[in-house]
């Protein structure tokens, strides 16, 4: 009876759903500058990747079309924009709620990723409408 027993405990732990990918570590440093002060740089969603390599570990602000959310997670509430954009909005849930899939949309955060696997910017907030934009451009 003993052997069964543990053949099964064996199978049960064994057959677990694989790790979730790691959270990018948010300060209180990058809280704050998150909340004040202008953005190093605009980008549309669809170019980050590309042009703001430079700007890591710096506030930037970008445009694009929310594709779905995850807000699943209280401590990180998730906006994916075209582009392959995350937008990190930690413990805002209610923030994160009110970008609708489908709407264009402007957050604001600081840059932690950025590559041709995917920007992410965390912590992030949305970004006021009625502000100027002015997007970095790809060079012609």
């Amino acid at each position: 009876m003993t052997p069964l027993l543990l053949l099964t405990l064996t199978l049960a732990v064994g057959d677990g759903p694989p790790d979730p990918p790691p959270t990018p570590r948010v300060s209180f440093w990058d809280r704050l500058l998150t909340d004040y002060g202008k953005p190093a740089a605009q980008f549309e969603a669809g170019d980050v990747a590309e042009l703001a390599g430079r700007y890591v570990g710096k506030r930037v602000e970008v445009r694009g079309t929310v594709e779905k959310l995850d807000t699943t997670d209280a401590k990180h509430n998730r906006v994916y924009l075209g582009g392959g954009v995350t937008a990190d909005m930690v413990e805002l849930g209610a923030m994160a709620q009110a970008c609708k899939p489908g709407s264009v949309v402007r957050v604001t955060g600081v840059l932690k990723a950025c590559g041709k696997d995917g920007v992410t910017l965390a912590p992030a907030v949305r970004a006021g409408e009625d502000t100027p934009f002015a997007p970095v451009k790809k060079p012609k």
